[in-house]
């Protein structure tokens, strides 16, 4: 079990189990321009976070930072459909992962 923090939608700092989580998309944030964004999703919350990494510093450090987002972001920000949010949701186990960054 890897316990992290995240902000939920009301800004209260939560904690997820970052082995339980799904992997469902990685793209470029909407909330940070230039940041890789890693969606997720957490089945006993029924939560999509968002796993946000800023560009290197020139030493190759990097900022990292997690938010709950809604359904609505991940399918416009993302390019998933609403019936990708319902099998996600009924059972994310089958989801395979997409990578946009490809």
């Amino acid at each position: 079990m890897i316990t992290c923090d995240y902000f939920d939608l009301a800004g209260n700092r939560q904690s997820y189990d970052l082995d339980a989580v799904v992997d469902i998309v990685r793209g470029e944030s909407s909330k940070k321009a230039g940041w890789v964004a890693l969606i997720v999703f957490e089945p006993a919350s029924k939560k999509f976070i968002e796993l946000r990494d800023s560009p290197p510093d020139p030493r190759g450090n990097s900022k990292d930072e997690a938010e709950e987002v809604d359904e609505n972001y991940v399918v416009s920000n993302f390019q998933l459909s609403e019936s990708d949010i319902d099998a996600i949701k009924n059972d994310s186990s089958d989801w395979t992962f997409i990578d946009l960054n490809k």
